[in-house]
């Protein structure tokens, strides 16, 4: 079982990801697949539902960024 605890920091996590890269929430959030206003409601803790296999592709477009960037 998920703690909310757990699912907000999910969104503090997705948006570290998102500022360390530089990228608005609008492109990150198209390549996540969801709509901007989902996406930000996670990043803000407004909802509690971010799915595994988002939070995962957000860590990994994270990692893609982190190997193709000097």
């Amino acid at each position: 079982m998920i703690l909310v605890a757990e699912i907000s920091k999910r969104g503090e996590q997705m948006r570290a990801i998102r500022n360390r890269h530089g990228k608005p929430m609008t492109k990150f959030a198209q390549r996540l697949g969801v709509k901007e206003t989902t996406y930000r409601n996670w990043e803000y803790g407004l909802s509690t539902k971010v799915p595994d296999d988002v939070f995962l592709a957000a860590q990994r477009l994270g990692a893609q960024n982190d190997v193709s960037e000097p």
